[in-house]
């Protein structure tokens, strides 16, 4: 079974040159290469061609020629360029496609042309995606690729399959158990060296492919060497069991090292095969009620009793400065969950690498395949509260649904949240991504959800949370579109959330207050005064005055702190993140402050009132005994205090 480890620009780590002790169990993808060019006729050679030939067709991407001549791609995903590029650098380039055909250039200038019958896209519910071609060679070719959980029930032998995949997550679980205790005061590696077949192509293309050979039922072909030039190959019998375990093994070191893994798949059609059920499909497409619905069962019926054909990796790298924003948001109280689609041991290497998981985390796993889901409810529940450490929760898209299902279960599980330090969901569903946030918002009192995400599939989650953040890049702007806030990386969050997030806090805090305050206190006066007027309703205030009060006279002090007030300086957040606390806390606006504030307007108001009818009686000079110099006195006094008292008194005495 041919296994391809490709990574493409800044979706990669930096390529990494092997050390001969590394290297020496395997050989270049180029000795591969010529080993397919020198014995094309081999059963090494057919199987390795096909898997190849399966990442330049199953795909949606399209070439393009650049300015210096050379073939580009274009695709509505990274990992499809990725994957291109890589049937490139192992000879076969694609250099054409129409609706109707893709052209490929081999190696040995020979083009191939391939008639595009059906193409079934990916979708997010069906986890795959598949292209029904027709060779040159006049036979008709399904070719399907996706995520193991989809594309392993739907094998030839997928009783055998399933088993093995049990058996080998069973032992590596053991194996990493038994490590862990050696060697838990070790430092962590994420991305240990594992022997493998490296070449470097143009770009930042890194291709490594697994030492293990191509399989066939009854047989393996094992390919090692015994030095980077003299590449040797022998067969080595073995049982189709035995090559989904070694196949299963490579998948789960793959996604240790962080990798999001798919598997290839193909299967031969008879015309009398495909002539029925292309009726049916164009039956589906052309339907015009539950079109989707209908395109999905019908594609269901052809994707199944596939062989196994391969395995790729791709690695999806951590944009820079994410392990530190993590870091920061943690420190300033705010619990973080991951949730993706990837499988759980990419999941878990990505949380590490991020710093989600610290090097100390007790990592719980909630699996509903494991035995009674309540009992690992309330065991986590008891060990979360009598244990200080930092724990982390991982669930599957599978268990979580079981978990919606079920009241008891689905109260159980948000009743434990706030004990949590983070949670990690893998192979979860765009839908199952918005529902873990509106049932966060109805089910944990007082919390306040922000999502962000970068692609298509996080839209839902995006639009049901409080606060909606997209980041702009190779995934598209669907979620940038759609979000409350767009910002370029994920390192931008921090700035955003512990600058801005506590600026603006501050700053709307101190305009409701002293907004608030300042009418209290302007209207206070007016109130006393109906004492003197025997509660007719007549207005202290000229009238002209009134109207100009906030838009002339009060508004600069309340306007210009609610939009310019910086109380800290942006490198002083960054630097303490606990000082974000600040908001999450209500220090700056709450039902206390509020009545103080309202208190001290009621005092102050009364204040300047009763100054102002002595001083009118005692020092009026002018013998005006009319209401309009009462007024106007009051309403100078008030316009003067309220500007001092905003503007200078409070603003520096919270500096």
């Amino acid at each position: 079974m041919q296994k391809i480890l490709s990574t493409f620009h800044n979706r990669t780590i930096t390529p990494q040159r092997l050390s001969p002790e590394s290297a020496a169990p395997g050989m270049r993808s180029t000795d591969l290469v010529k080993h397919i060019h020198d014995h094309p006729s081999s059963a090494l050679a057919q199987k390795a061609r096909r898997f190849i030939l399966a990442l330049a067709l199953c795909h949606t991407a399209l070439p393009e020629t650049q300015t210096d001549g050379q073939i580009g791609f274009q695709a509505s995903s990274p990992d499809e360029i990725a994957l291109v590029q890589a049937a490139h650098e192992m000879g076969i380039l694609l250099v054409q496609r129409s609706a109707q055909s893709i052209t490929l250039l081999e190696s040995d200038d020979k083009r191939s042309v391939y008639e595009i019958l059906n193409v079934i896209d990916f979708s997010s519910k069906r986890k795959r995606m598949s292209v029904i071609v027709r060779c040159p060679d006049g036979r008709i070719w399904l070719l399907c690729k996706g995520a193991d959980s989809v594309i392993v029930p739907r094998l030839r032998q997928a009783d055998v399959a399933t088993r093995k995949s049990h058996e080998v997550r069973r032992s590596i679980q053991i194996e990493r158990e038994h490590h862990r205790r050696s060697k838990q005061h070790e430092p962590r590696n994420s991305f240990g060296a594992r022997p493998s077949l490296t070449v470097r192509g143009r770009s930042s293309l890194d291709i490594r492919l697994d030492p293990v050979g191509v399989f066939k039922p009854g047989h393996e072909l094992m390919m090692h060497t015994r030095s980077l030039d003299s590449p040797a190959i022998e067969d080595i019998s073995v049982d189709e069991a035995t090559i989904f375990s070694r196949c299963f093994r490579h998948l789960d070191d793959f996604a240790t090292e962080g990798l999001r893994t798919l598997l290839f798949a193909e299967k031969y059609l008879t015309d009398q095969e495909y002539a029925g059920w292309e009726k049916l499909y164009t039956d589906a497409t052309t339907s015009l009620t539950n079109r989707q619905e209908r395109i999905e069962t019908v594609g269901d019926m052809i994707e199944q009793g596939f062989d196994l054909l391969g395995a790729s990796a791709i690695e999806d790298k951590l944009q820079k400065g994410v392990p530190e924003t993590i870091d920061k948001l943690r420190r300033a109280n705010i619990k973080i969950w991951m949730l993706t689609g990837d499988k759980r041991e990419t999941a878990i290497n990505i949380a590490h690498s991020a710093r989600i998981c610290r090097p100390d985390s007790d990592l719980v796993v909630l699996d509903s395949t494991k035995g009674d889901l309540d009992e690992q409810l309330r065991d986590l529940y008891e060990e979360v509260r009598s244990r200080s450490t930092h724990t982390v929760a991982v669930i599957d898209g599978h268990t979580l649904a079981v978990i919606d299902e079920d009241p008891t279960l689905k109260h159980a599980f948000y009743i434990l949240i706030p004990f949590l330090d983070s949670v990690i969901c893998c192979r979860a569903s765009p839908a199952q991504k918005a529902g873990i946030v509106k049932a966060i918002r109805a089910l944990v009192h007082g919390a306040l959800t922000l999502a962000i995400g970068d692609g298509a599939n996080d839209i839902a989650m995006i639009q049901a949370s409080h606060v909606g953040v997209g980041i702009s890049g190779k995934e598209g702007l669907q979620a940038a579109r759609v979000a409350d806030y767009s910002i370029a990386q994920f390192r931008f969050l921090q700035r955003l959330l512990l600058v801005h997030g506590r600026w603006n806090y501050v700053r709307t805090a101190k305009f409701v207050l002293w907004t608030f305050w300042k009418e209290m206190f302007f209207y206070m006066m007016q109130a006393l005064y109906q004492r003197s007027n025997g509660y007719t309703g007549t207005s202290l205030y000229e009238n002209w005055s009134l109207t100009v009060l906030n838009t002339l006279f009060t508004s600069l002090c309340v306007i210009v702190p609610g939009i310019f007030e910086q109380d800290l300086k942006a490198e002083t957040l960054l630097a303490i993140p606990e000082l974000y606390t600040y908001g999450q806390r209500n220090k700056g606006l709450n039902l206390p402050d509020y009545a103080l504030w309202m208190i001290l307007a009621t005092a102050e108001g009364m204040i300047v009132w009763f100054v102002s009818w002595a001083a009118f009686g005692a020092f009026n000079r002018m013998g005006d005994n009319g209401l309009f110099a009462l007024g106007d006195l009051s309403f100078s006094l008030g316009i003067v205090w309220t500007n001092y008292k905003l503007l200078y008194v409070s603003t520096f005495s919270f500096l």
